[in-house]
Order: C-alpha cells, then sequence, then structure tokens
C-alpha cells in the first residue's frame, strides 16, 4: 500500500512537472499587452511570469527581490556600500541622481556594481551585477545647480540580464496618485554612527499629505533646495528621530503590494528617497516620485522596442 501511495505521488509530481513545462514553454508565453495598458505593466507581467517559470525555484526567498545595494569601489581595492537602487527590469534600477554618479567618500567614487539577492550584504547568496551605463535625467544648464534637488533620479544599466526567480524580481513602476498613508520603508542606512549596517533595516513611517508637506519643507529651503517640486513627496517619522535612516538611505524605495488577478500580487515601487532633514522631534525625508518620471523611464529602460 505505501509502495503504490509514493508511486502515485511521483506520477502525479512528474504530470505536474510536464505541465508546468509546458506552461512555461516560448510557444505558451501568454500577450501581456492589453488596451490602455502602459508598456512598464505589460513588462512587470512578464517578468513575473519568468520569475514564476525559473528553474531555480530553491533559492531563498528575499523579502525585497527587487531591492539592491550600489556598490562603490575605493582607492586601496575595499567596496563601500552607499545607497539603494530597485531593479524595474533585469538589465535596468533607478535610484537617485546623486547616487547614480560619483559620489565623495574620502574622494571621488564611481558606482561600480549592485549587490541583489540577500538582505545581508555579506552573505554568499548574492548577485553582484556590474553597472556599463549610467543615465540621469536631462537639465537645463540653469537647472544643473539644484539638480539633486530638483530632478534627483538616475538609472543604472548593468552589462547582463539578471535571471528572475524568488530571490530577484524587478518592481513594477506605479502611474497612480500617491496619497498619505503609512507605510513601510527598507534601506541599508544607518540609524546612528558612520558604519553602514550589513543587514538590511524595515522601519514604518508616515506619507504627509501635500499641504503639510509645504509647510514642512519651507525651512529647509536653500540654493540647492529653492521650493519644493510637483516630484517632491515628504515622508515623516514621528515616534523616535534615533531610529530613522540618515547615511546610506538614497534610494531607498517605498513599495508596496498590489493585486493584479485572482489571487496574484505584485511589488509597484511609488517613491525612494533623495534627501532628509531633521525636524522638531521626528525626521523628514524628500522623496522623489515615480509617476512623475514613468515616461521618461519607459523611454530609456524599454523605448519604442521593448528589452
Amino acid at each position: 500500500m505505501k509502495t503504490a501511495l509514493v508511486f502515485t505521488v511521483l506520477i502525479a509530481y512528474l504530470i505536474q512537472a510536464g505541465w508546468a513545462n509546458e506552461a512555461c514553454s516560448a510557444s505558451s508565453k501568454p500577450d501581456f499587452r492589453a488596451p490602455g495598458r502602459r508598456i512598464s505593466e505589460e513588462k512587470c507581467r512578464e517578468y513575473n511570469w519568468e520569475r514564476k517559470c525559473s528553474s531555480a525555484q530553491d533559492v531563498d526567498v528575499n523579502e525585497h527581490p527587487y531591492l539592491g545595494a550600489i556598490a562603490y569601489r575605493k582607492e586601496d581595492g575595499d567596496v563601500i556600500f552607499a545607497c539603494a537602487a530597485t531593479l524595474i527590469s533585469p538589465k535596468f534600477a533607478v535610484t537617485t541622481g546623486h547616487c547614480s554618479r560619483n559620489i565623495r567618500i574620502g574622494g571621488s567614487l564611481t558606482p561600480e556594481f549592485v549587490r541583489f539577492g540577500n538582505k545581508n550584504l555579506k552573505a554568499e547568496a548574492v548577485i553582484d551585477a556590474k553597472i556599463v551605463n549610467k543615465i540621469s535625467y536631462p537639465q537645463s544648464e540653469n537647472e544643473r545647480e539644484v539638480i539633486l534637488r530638483k530632478n534627483d533620479i538616475g538609472l543604472l544599466q548593468f552589462e547582463n540580464a539578471l535571471p528572475l526567480n524568488k530571490a530577484v524580481t524587478p518592481a513594477c513602476l506605479w502611474s497612480q496618485e500617491i496619497g498619505s498613508d503609512v507605510t513601510k520603508v527598507s534601506a541599508w542606512g544607518t540609524t546612528g554612527g558612520n558604519k553602514l549596517p550589513d543587514v538590511l533595516r524595515t522601519m514604518e513611517v508616515q506619507i504627509m499629505d501635500s499641504e503639510s508637506c509645504k509647510k514642512a519643507a519651507i525651512p529647509y529651503f536653500n540654493r540647492k533646495f529653492p521650493k519644493l517640486e510637483d516630484q517632491h513627496l515628504c515622508v515623516n517619522d514621528s515616534s523616535d528621530p534615533k531610529e530613522y535612516f540618515s547615511k546610506g538611505s538614497s534610494g531607498a524605495p517605498i513599495v508596496i503590494s498590489a493585486p493584479v488577478a485572482e489571487g496574484e500580487d505584485m511589488s509597484y515601487i511609488k517613491a525612494f528617497a533623495t534627501f532628509g532633514t531633521r525636524y522638531r522631534t521626528g525626521a523628514i525625508t524628500f522623496y522623489t516620485k515615480i509617476p512623475n518620471y514613468i515616461d521618461w523611464i519607459e523611454q530609456q529602460v524599454w523605448g519604442t522596442t521593448p528589452l
């Protein structure tokens, strides 16, 4: 009886595996195009399908499979992880404009690769994506002085397309309005001192409404930040300023899970951290809204012929 049961289970598994292989073949790939659907949405559904069909399903599940840490190489050969980036296609990640260019930490450092696949940067199960192209949002000559505040967004292009699985999966691009609510943000940013942690940290924050954001931003206006732009979003943590991210949090995304079909959710990036400051008993961080740049992102990443 036991042998018969094992045999039955084995046959059922082989049949299911055969069905899965057939469902994931190139000839059975669904057409994700639909009237009114943006190309970023089409590609996101396609990447999700590829992830589910991946043969590497035995990898460890990563709670944030879209999140990566940007590595900068020092003159002595050591690597510094100083910013976050969000994977939006197998070959592109979005981050801040200032993180996509050289940064100054004891000298001018160039972004070299982005580490994905694990919340622990020192874990063995990671994927390092080599950066071959850095794309900044275009600005006029007069805007260059305030680029770090006005259009702080950039794209990182990788040498090779990343294999998609449960540990590495792109996030979709949010295209709707962003309301004021409580959400979570994850980053490798420090909460005190100068040493960045190796393990990802997550905390709860409050997205401020537009009027509160405008009032809160006034004390911080300066030459590089002359006014609050429509593409800015204010995020406030009023519980304990000591627990708020500081150094290393640039690029940390606000990501939500939204349903796309019955029983199926996908992750959407709404915004990412650009710069922050202390405000009263808490801290305010200004974020760049993804919906305000989605046309530019789609043009750069997928163009007229999707990658």
